[in-house]
Formats: structure tokens, C-alpha cells, sequence
């Protein structure tokens, strides 16, 4: 019998924008190492997103060597994810607050030409890392500047069920998962409790809640209803929508492409 295993794995280095897919990364407290771990505030401090900006889908990522690569159209930023920056500034997550580290000028004027407004990008701040209370054990973690959760399961197999009730295809990218799954059924991912892929152990907290940047087509930017509008037919409780689950790191370590996820 096939066991569960990880088909793709997943990191989007700043809030908002393309993901890489990586064959294997190390696993945080706070999250997948270099997942959101940068982002882009207005002038008062507050994250830009794809909700309001999905132009942010077509700014395409690669790392080489500690240098994250941003490109847009026929431009191309380098960013250096390990320089030291001094320049501390307030800034928001929904109701985080806390101080980042503000990158260069020349790195803000470059997204703020491209995105039409003033920008800056930030970089989470070691000293000042991100906390967030749970509702069940171990009742808080530390967390990316992701919208409320270090890490996002998904299976292909949900996926699969989800593509069969709509008219045209969707790519799994619209969901932004950190971790896809196969060999397993259909939201199976929902039941799972305690885990471990390869050495590291995470835990479920809850189903994700999904908001409309998933009818976004990340390739082109352009919206539609779906797959909100198909899902609410099936994966509606109250007045929310959920497709995949939020997890937490117990136990850092390294997790690599066709890990067995150990339910035991």
C-alpha cells in the first residue's frame, strides 16, 4: 500500500508574490526557512496583498546563492536575504504589530515604480519575531509574516476532487500551500493530527480558511469566481470556506520531495 508522501514543496520569500519550489528545505518554528520572511508595506506600515494587488502574482522569484532574485516583466531586482539591516520600522499584519527591517531605497523605488505607489519592502527582524496564541496545545508559536500560520498542508487528492467539479482546470498554485501531499484521499489531510516528514514533527491547528486570492490565475493576474464559488458548494461551514490546514513546526528539521508523512 502507498503511503502518504510529499510531492512538491513550496516557499514565497516575500509576502504576496511567486512561490519557488524547492526539493528540499529546513523546517523553523516560525515557518519554512526563507518562506515570507520578507514583505511589502504601504507608507503607514500595513502588508500589500494579492487581495487588493494581484498585479504582486506576476513578480517571479528564484534564490541563488543567498540572493533572491525578483523579476518583472523585463526588469530583474537582487536582493541579499543575509545582509544586516539596521533600520527598524513599525509595520502590520492584520493584528500583528511589530518592527521589520527596512531594506535599501534603491530596493523600495524599484517595487514602488513597478506597483504604482509608494512601497517598502521589510525583512522580519530576529529580535523582533512575530508571536501568535493557539487555541489548543502548545498554544502559541512563532510564526512568518504569513497571514496566521507558519505552514499550509495540502493534497493533490483535494485538489483532484475539487478539479472535477469545475468546468476548466485550476493549477494548485492558486492555494499557495507550503507542503503538497499525494497517496492519500481527498481531504485526508483535514483528519491529520500530530505528523512527521522526514525529521521533522508538525501538528495540525485547523482547516485554512480561504479568501479570494485564490480566484486569482497566478500566471496572469486575472480574477474569476472560482474556485470559491464551486467550493462553497461543498467545503462551506458557516460563513467561510476551507481547503487545506494550518500547521505548526514541533521539531525542526529537513524535509525533502517523496518524505513519507509518518502519522504515528
Amino acid at each position: 500500500m502507498n503511503l502518504p508522501s510529499v510531492s512538491s514543496i513550496f516557499i514565497y520569500p516575500v509576502k504576496g508574490l511567486s512561490g519557488i519550489e524547492m526539493n528540499s528545505c529546513r523546517v523553523l518554528t516560525e515557518g519554512l526557512e526563507n518562506d515570507r520572511r520578507l514583505m511589502l508595506v504601504d507608507s503607514n506600515g500595513k502588508f500589500l496583498s494579492q487581495r487588493e494587488h494581484s498585479i504582486l502574482s506576476l513578480f517571479k522569484c528564484s534564490i541563488e546563492d543567498d540572493i533572491l532574485k525578483v523579476a518583472f516583466k523585463d526588469s530583474e531586482l537582487n536582493i541579499a536575504l543575509k545582509e544586516k539591516l539596521d533600520f527598524l520600522t513599525p509595520v502590520s499584519v492584520w493584528n500583528s504589530k511589530l518592527k521589520a527591517a527596512k531594506y535599501q531605497n534603491h530596493i523600495n523605488e524599484w517595487f514602488s515604480d513597478h506597483l504604482n505607489q509608494e512601497c517598502n519592502l521589510v525583512k522580519l527582524d530576529a529580535k523582533n519575531k512575530r508571536f501568535k496564541r493557539l487555541f489548543v496545545p502548545p498554544f502559541s508559536t512563532y510564526v512568518s509574516f504569513a497571514d496566521g500560520y507558519p505552514i499550509l498542508l495540502l493534497s493533490e487528492a483535494s485538489m483532484a476532487l475539487l478539479n472535477s467539479k469545475l468546468e476548466k482546470q485550476l493549477l494548485i498554485d492558486r492555494f499557495r500551500a507550503n507542503i503538497i501531499i499525494n497517496n492519500c484521499e481527498a481531504h485526508e489531510e483535514d483528519e491529520y493530527g500530530r505528523y512527521r516528514i522526514g525529521d521533522v514533527e508538525f501538528k495540525n491547528i485547523k482547516p485554512c480558511a480561504r479568501c479570494i486570492v485564490t480566484t486569482i490565475d497566478q500566471q496572469t493576474s486575472e480574477r474569476s469566481p472560482e474556485p470559491l464559488k464551486t467550493l462553497s458548494s461543498y467545503r462551506k461551514k458557516g460563513n467561510q470556506i476551507f481547503f487545506g490546514v494550518n500547521s505548526i513546526c514541533l521539531k525542526e528539521g529537513i524535509i525533502q520531495k517523496d518524505n513519507i508523512v509518518d502519522l504515528k
